[in-house]
């Protein structure tokens, strides 16, 4: 009985401890460690788009695995630990729609994405302070779930060696979201994307060049009331 008593003792030392040592600052980062935008997206032909009017169906996939870790030493000795592992599948059914409107002397168009994926997330946290205590503890989820579907609307430029496209997207927080959940395929909050891009053409040297900038905007997480930035 007095073993667990100082057990707990030590561990509510530690925990005070932790609270008025360890530095306090703003966080600036997506919420879930990734934003509206999917990083690498646009690649080649970036900015290319169907040069007749019509429905154009598709299915991009996606996969991601990454690990990450970091240290924080403690002012009166010590280090506090965190480590991260992440494994995403996620496909992406696309209907792509090219009307016969002339907007601006380009050809706008719009399209539809649903989200459906895999997130296999494990996470975990230690604490070691000499002569105090060393404690741990972590946590994993895997589960397949719907993500938030996605609406865009674009214009584009075609020439005989370039393409210009200027897109904004929408994703509409309709997913299945548990804020219980370290796994999580949709964000569950209003975002606006908007892109520009640009792919130019070479024959006689048979080169390509592709490019793409953009800003996003979010709303906040009704669940978690954090607002990922800009």
């Amino acid at each position: 009985m007095l073993q667990s008593i100082n057990s707990i003792k030590r561990r509510a030392l530690i925990v005070v401890v932790l609270f008025f040592v360890m530095p306090v600052q703003p966080l600036q980062a997506a919420e879930g460690g990734s934003g509206f935008y999917l990083l690498g997206q646009r690649g080649q032909g970036a900015a290319t788009l169907p040069t007749v009017e019509g429905i154009f169906f598709s299915m991009p996939a996606y996969f991601y695995n990454g690990d990450a870790s970091g240290s924080q030493p403690l002012e009166i000795g010590g280090v506090a630990t965190l480590g991260l592992d992440a494994e995403i599948k996620v496909v992406m059914p696309t209907a792509l729609w090219m009307t016969s409107v002339d907007l601006l002397g380009g050809d706008l168009g719009f399209s539809g994405s649903f989200v459906y994926g895999n997130a296999d997330v494990s996470a975990d946290f230690a604490i070691s302070i000499p002569d105090i205590s060393d404690i741990g503890f972590g946590d994993a989820d895997d589960r397949w779930a719907m993500g938030d579907p996605v609406a865009s609307a674009f214009v584009g430029w075609n020439g005989e060696n370039y393409a210009y496209t200027l897109t904004t997207s929408v994703n509409i927080p309709a997913g299945d979201y548990d804020s219980g959940r370290l796994s999580n395929v949709a964000l569950n909050y209003w975002a606006a994307d908007i892109t520009a891009a640009g792919t130019w053409l070479f024959p006689e040297s048979q080169i390509e060049i592709s490019g793409a900038t953009g800003i996003t905007f979010n709303d906040e997480n009704d669940k978690t009331e954090y607002e990922t930035g800009s």
